[in-house]
């Protein structure tokens, strides 16, 4: 077969070699020109391509990527057995943390990894954002091209409950939002050394102390309640038994407070007691001629004699148990008076049965 080609005229060899060239060009053409599908950012779309690299496919495709567009598999690689080719087109996202605000033109749409391309390490309590909005760091961000990205690194608190220490981080604004997040539930009883609304600090100190159930017995009163007092003399504060002058507790005030503490309170009260002893004074009589007859006049007045004692009471849940007399002393000396009998006579008028009679003495008789 080759010596029957040699023998043929050079023309027909040099035409016969095109013939086959092109139907060898031919054939790879056709072994060449293939199917390829295109993701852009998600959106698929098939071309037919003879390229034979992932570069050739996207020009032949009237597709530009920029050297921050993440392109798999990479440009350069061979695509004889590659039938898909993804394209994510890079994006600006506005990086804003504590400390300062960057933006960088990346591909990736989980925020952990851009964070990750910017130099921040993301812990398990900080917090991202995305265009104001939390979002879990792990997740892709729906949001399509340029967004914003917000890092809330958490914040340490020095957390004290009950006397146990603790390092509690968090990302949230104030303390009360931070002991939510953390599922530390807090009761009206109980004491927090901040307000709940104290915006979060760095290293800050926080102390929390459960209220504890408390039983108060005053007199014939029992009243059982919540407190997260100290101390017994704040708890009974707390509850509005407060002690008050002479009061006192058992257990006494100063005492640490236990659960289910049970604490008697005794009332006691001072009171000052004067007491009045009178002696008593005596009259003599002497006439006195401007007073009637019958009749009594003051001429110089008695006077009683005093002492007195000053006793000071105590009384305990109102009852008295005690009584001491402090000092007695005379407050006055008894005096004798002096009485005027009337001897002035005066005639006067009156009618009996219809007759006027003058008389200047009425005595009453019994018949």
């Amino acid at each position: 077969m080759i010596e029957k080609f040699l023998k043929l005229p050079r023309f027909y060899r040099i035409l016969t070699a095109l013939l086959v060239l092109l139907a060898g060009g031919a054939l790879l053409w056709l072994g060449l020109n293939r199917t390829v599908t295109l993701v852009v950012d998600g959106s698929a779309e098939t071309v037919r391509t003879s390229a034979l690299r992932v570069s050739g496919v996207l020009r032949s495709a009237g597709i530009r990527v920029m050297a921050e567009d993440r392109v798999e598999p990479p440009l350069n690689r061979w695509i004889w057995r590659q039938s898909v080719i993804n394209i994510d087109t890079a994006h600006p996202v506005t990086i804003h943390t504590p400390e300062d605000e960057l933006v960088l033109l990346t591909p990736e749409r989980i925020p952990a990894n851009i964070l990750l391309e910017a130099g921040i390490t993301l812990y398990p309590q900080d917090q991202v954002l995305v265009n104001g909005a939390v979002v879990d760091p792990d997740m892709p961000v729906e949001t399509a091209g340029a967004f914003l990205l917000q890092f809330q690194p958490a914040v340490a608190i020095e957390l004290i409950i009950d006397g146990a220490a603790e390092v509690l981080y968090t990302s949230q604004p104030t303390l009360g939002t931070a002991l939510e997040a953390a599922a530390i539930s807090l009761s009206t009883q109980d004491y927090l050394s901040e307000d709940s609304m104290t915006p979060v600090q760095d290293g800050m100190q926080v102390t929390l102390r459960r209220a504890k159930p408390v039983t108060v017995r005053s007199g014939d009163v029992i009243m059982t309640g919540q407190t997260a007092a100290k101390t017994v003399g704040e708890a009974l504060q707390d509850l509005g038994f407060g002690l008050q002058n002479l009061d006192y507790s058992v257990p006494e005030e100063d005492a640490p407070l236990t659960a289910n503490a049970e604490i008697e309170v005794i009332r006691v009260s001072e009171a000052l007691s004067i007491t009045i002893d009178e002696v008593p004074f005596e009259n003599s009589y002497v006439e006195d001629p401007e007073a009637l007859l019958d009749t009594y006049s003051v001429v110089e007045p008695g006077q009683l004699g005093v002492f007195a004692t000053r006793e000071r009471v105590t009384y305990v849940n109102g009852e008295e148990v005690r009584r001491i007399s402090d000092d007695t002393w005379q407050a006055s000396e008894p005096r004798d008076g002096v009485m005027g009998y009337g001897t002035r006579v005066e005639i006067r008028t009156e009618v009996v049965d219809g007759i006027t009679i003058e008389y200047w003495r009425k005595k009453t008789v019994y018949a």
